[in-house]
């Protein structure tokens, strides 16, 4: 596994503020600014883009982590830790911010991290599969 391309498949799906897109031909990630009107014309994202549009089978979209799926991780960790108050924080009106300060707040901290690197390495392992295999 080429770590810079897994690198890269981490940037593309924690980055919620890019468009990232896979050159199967090149086999490189490409980045793109999320709102295309904001691309300069002429400019090498704007050309990228151009290259994406007229040849889309040569691309595949790199997804950033949905809210769902951090919603769901966050659910399964709370089960494992069997943490009543982060159980009840997930399903009250801002579960995410009621998570994290529950998280900030307690020795928790760090087994998230530990907990949500695994959940990442895991999917971009599983990007990458899909991409070269």
């Amino acid at each position: 596994m080429s770590s810079q391309i897994i690198s890269e498949i981490r940037q593309a799906i924690t980055d919620k503020g890019h468009n990232y897109f896979f050159d199967k031909l090149n086999k490189r990630l490409i980045l793109l600014a999320k709102n295309a009107q904001m691309l300069e014309y002429g400019s090498f994202q704007a050309c990228q883009l151009v290259h994406i549009e007229r040849k889309p089978e040569n691309f595949v979209s790199i997804e950033p982590i949905s809210e769902a799926d951090e919603f769901e991780w966050m659910n399964e960790f709370a089960a494992i830790q069997s943490n009543f108050l982060l159980i009840e924080g997930l399903s009250g009106e801002n579960p995410f911010e009621a998570f994290f300060d529950i998280v900030s707040a307690t020795i928790l901290l760090d087994t998230w991290q530990e907990f949500y690197n695994q959940k990442i390495n895991f999917m971009c392992e599983s990007i990458y599969d899909n991409l070269f295999h």
